[in-house]
């Protein structure tokens, strides 16, 4: 039996070469949703074909699986190119599937989910993966976006097994255009144990060092990364010179970030790292006193890993309160008003004069570690109780798989 996976931008060939090697991806701390995509066929002796969106075109084939790129070249384009180039995947993708004799589909995020009703339509077993919200936590969608998620919100109740979640935010925006009958299930990002275990909780730096408040994702206006400036600028103007904002990531907006650091003189007050791989990431979160998580209302936030990394590296996290993983870790997490540099600063300096509140706040995320470990809460796991839902022939080889 074959399944077919709509994977993500990904790069889900280096992640399968990691795999029959019998290793983690070393670029990325959590488990990769492709990695667990594998042990689900290995598990259910499944067939399978995986397209991605990486951006380098390639394919590669082993064992049972048949991987192939897709870039979409017409991603940031804008008007006739963008739609014509949207229509032209999801037609490809429904060809791929029927082609495929895949029996089920796993469909990363899209936004036009509507647009694979024919592969449904001829018996296909679809189950989209959301790892996004469906729109901005504090903005209505326009008049465009209401339709599409009219369609979509049809399309997840005549045309799906269900649907996964990466948050219980999204789940909740998903039953609000397909109705409550729709079976959904929440995953949340895991963790291999031990994977933050030479972390520490750092309230005071070594003599002559600055505080590191560290900045992990890319560097784009809507991900918050130039509030940075504001709030770094703050908390010199209150005469803080023992604070040093560490920037890892790239992204379209990095050298702009860079220069407007240098315009307000601040450069000093930041390090940027660039893309930084998973053994350096590991290193840099040791030594940071705390990481900030500045998600804006304008971005359709999902959950964010970072958050969940921060506890579980024992580090005090700040974040705003349009990030959904706020939800997972109550006072884990120091929650503030999205775009309020003000009240980021205050966060930032009650942590590094508050010795207590900044022990209390690592503390409490000690109730919430466990969840991130959890197979059950596991992206596979959801996958499989879907599966098992879909068809008697993925229940049959479940049951034979736990009898074994």
């Amino acid at each position: 039996m074959r399944i077919f996976y709509a994977a993500g931008p990904g790069n889900v060939i280096g992640t399968y070469r990691h795999y029959l090697r019998g290793e983690q991806d070393p670029s990325q701390i959590s488990m990769t949703y492709s990695g667990q995509f594998f042990d689900v066929c290995r598990k259910l002796d499944l067939d399978a074909t995986v397209v991605t969106v990486f951006r380098e075109e390639g394919s590669f084939a082993a064992g049972r699986v048949e991987i192939e790129n897709w870039p979409r070249s017409w991603l940031n384009s804008g008007g006739i190119r963008y739609r014509l180039g949207n229509l032209w995947y999801h037609l490809r993708l429904s060809l791929a599937v029927l082609r495929s004799r895949a029996k089920a589909m796993v469909l990363s995020d899209d936004g036009a989910w509507y647009l694979l009703f024919p592969a449904a339509f001829l018996g296909v077993k679809v189950i989209p993966s959301i790892h996004c919200t469906l729109w901005a936590s504090d903005r209505p969608p326009g008049l465009r976006h209401r339709m599409a998620l009219k369609l979509n919100g049809w399309f997840f109740r005549r045309c799906t097994v269900g649907v996964m979640c990466v948050s219980d935010e999204i789940a909740r925006q998903v039953r609000s255009i397909a109705g409550d009958a729709l079976p959904i299930g929440v995953f949340l990002p895991t963790y291999l144990p031990g994977t933050f275990e030479n972390s520490e909780s750092r309230q005071a730096p070594r003599e002559g060092e600055r505080r590191r408040i560290l900045f992990v994702g890319r560097i784009e206006v809507d991900k918050g990364a130039f509030d940075l400036i504001e709030i770094a600028r703050q908390l010199r103007e209150q005469g803080r010179n023992d604070l040093l904002f560490e920037v890892c990531g790239d992204g379209g907006a990095l050298e702009d970030m860079k220069a407007k650091c240098e315009m307000v003189g601040l450069a000093d007050d930041f390090r940027f790292h660039g893309y930084v791989t998973q053994p350096e990431l590991g290193s840099i979160f040791r030594s940071a006193f705390a990481l900030i998580v500045p998600t804006r209302r304008e971005f359709a936030e999902g959950f964010n890993k970072v958050v969940a990394e921060g506890v579980l590296a024992w580090k005090p996290v700040i974040t705003s309160s349009v990030c959904p993983a706020v939800e997972y870790f109550g006072d884990g997490v120091v929650v503030v008003p999205p775009e309020d540099a003000s009240a980021y600063a205050a966060a930032i300096a009650r942590l590094a004069d508050d010795p207590e509140f900044y022990e209390a706040t690592v503390n409490a995320g000690d109730e919430h570690r466990a969840q991130l470990y959890d197979e059950e809460r596991s992206w596979a796991r959801t996958l499989e109780k879907l599966l098992a839902i879909a068809s008697p022939a993925f229940r049959a080889r479940e049951r034979a798989e736990s009898s074994v």
